[in-house]
């Protein structure tokens, strides 16, 4: 009696698991795809509550400091965070600018920090319409500095 012996896949077994293959890809590769969207949502969100719990922490901590006068217009002070950091402020709280919360906030190198003197505003940009605004306290009556992100471009 003669002994069937095998030398590799059948063209049915070959056929088979690329059409299962094929099966997997359509509903697996569209979920890959948009996990770098959801990456770059994600740290926006991150990066948006980061400013809005720093500034808190800081206008806090300005309240709190004796020399820091949250009624003034422009004061600086000094913030003990990670060895001690001076922080411009703007009615006790984090200014615009790079010594105000471009200083507080440790921000990914991914993003773009602009600041726009017009609006007193930083930008923290990781692509067109995927940002983090932060604009400056204008006045003694507003509550505090706003806080806003772009989600639409990620």
């Amino acid at each position: 009696m003669k002994r069937f012996q095998s030398n590799g896949f059948t063209t049915i077994e070959l056929v088979t698991v690329i059409i299962i293959i094929g099966i997997l890809s359509v509903f697996a590769v569209p979920k890959l795809m948009s996990l770098g969207h959801d990456a770059r949502i994600a740290m926006i969100k991150h990066l948006h509550g980061t400013i809005i719990e720093e500034m808190k922490i800081a206008y806090e901590a300005c309240v709190i400091d004796k020399k820091c006068d949250e009624k003034a217009t422009h004061s600086q002070f000094y913030l003990t965070k990670d060895g001690g950091v001076s922080i411009k402020t703007t009615w006790g709280y984090p200014s615009y600018a790079l010594e105000g919360i471009g200083t507080l906030i440790d921000v990914d190198p991914s993003f773009n920090v602009s600041f726009n003197n017009a609006f007193n505003e930083t930008v923290f940009q990781l692509q067109p319409q995927c940002a983090v605004f932060y604009y400056e306290r204008r006045n003694l009556n507003r509550d505090q500095p706003k806080v806003s992100s772009d989600v639409r471009g990620c």
